[in-house]
């Protein structure tokens, strides 16, 4: 788009694009039913460029995205969590029981019942949702390389048998 000094004629698309990113910031509540009705007379009665700037000029622009939408763990994974936290609780009951009858803290055994598979869980938790997200954040067909070279066809090579 040229600058706002220039008095460039507007495109009907040029007009039809602004009214379109109005549409969402209404949508979206940033404006009001008359300012939205305003500023669509306004697009549509626009003759240059820099009548077109102060429409939008206070919405944000396309850079200011949402967040990716946020997937649950599977239910599998919770199902694991909750087991072990269900275990870890009650090795931790009988640690305290033990301690409170042995008037002293024994040997801390829970930690061996409850670090290496919560470890375990965390890299498995940590991996599964990088994943989750790297696909939703990914294109869903990747994009095909140009070709360096055009292709050739082959070249059919007549033989001559000798008579």
């Amino acid at each position: 788009m040229p600058s706002s000094g220039d008095g460039y004629r507007v495109s009907e698309a040029d007009r039809e694009r602004i009214v379109a990113a109005l549409g969402q910031a209404f949508l979206a509540g940033r404006l009001d039913t008359d300012e939205y009705t305003r500023r669509v007379g306004s697009a549509v009665a626009a003759v240059h460029y820099h009548d077109l700037q102060p429409l939008t000029a206070d919405l944000p622009g396309r850079a200011a995205r949402l967040p990716p939408p946020r997937r649950p763990l599977p239910p599998v994974l919770v199902l694991l969590w909750r087991w072990w936290l269900a275990v870890v609780a009650v090795a931790v009951l009988t640690y305290g029981a033990v301690a409170l009858v042995r008037g002293g803290p024994p040997y801390p055994w829970p930690l061996w019942i409850a670090g290496p598979p919560g470890l375990a869980l965390t890299v498995l938790t940590v991996l599964t949702v990088t994943v989750r997200r790297r696909r939703i954040t990914a294109r869903p067909y990747p994009r095909s390389r140009p070709r360096r070279y055009p292709r050739r066809r082959p070249v059919r090579r007549s033989v001559r048998l000798p008579r």
